[in-house]
């Protein structure tokens, strides 16, 4: 995970409609490509 989203922003041309009461968060594969998920999406390892 590279940050908590917490506002709209763009990645890869796509919006990412996070908000303060629905944050997404940022995350980053191994070869630098980054996307973001909402909370429900991610599970720790």
């Amino acid at each position: 995970m590279v940050k908590k989203q917490t506002s709209r922003t763009h990645i890869k041309g796509h919006t990412v409609a996070a908000r303060k009461d629905d944050p997404q968060y940022i995350v980053e594969t191994e070869n630098g490509d980054r996307a973001a998920h909402k909370p429900s999406a991610l599970k720790k390892q």
